[in-house]
């Protein structure tokens, strides 16, 4: 039968064997990188005020009379005497 020593021999050669695969696979940043590159200017702050449609001119409404209000005042509902029992 075989010793467990050498499985775990056998263990940690694979684990260096990945290790050092890695090591040499994985991409590395360039030494002599130049500056990083420049942003875009930014873009001004937009404005909290509306802005007309096109489409439509600016027309001044006068102040509505009372009287034409579109809802006028109901007047309430006549009160019913009660029926004696």
């Amino acid at each position: 039968m075989v010793s467990p020593l050498f499985f775990y021999q056998l263990a940690l050669i694979a684990l260096v064997w990945l290790c050092l695969m890695l090591h040499w696979m994985w991409p590395s940043a360039p030494a002599a990188a130049g500056p990083p590159p420049e942003l875009p200017p930014l873009l001004p702050k937009r404005t909290l005020e509306p802005t007309p449609f096109a489409g439509l001119s600016p027309q001044n409404h006068p102040a509505a009379p009372v009287s034409t209000l579109p809802f006028p005042a109901r007047k309430p509902p006549p009160l019913h005497p009660r029926a004696s029992s």
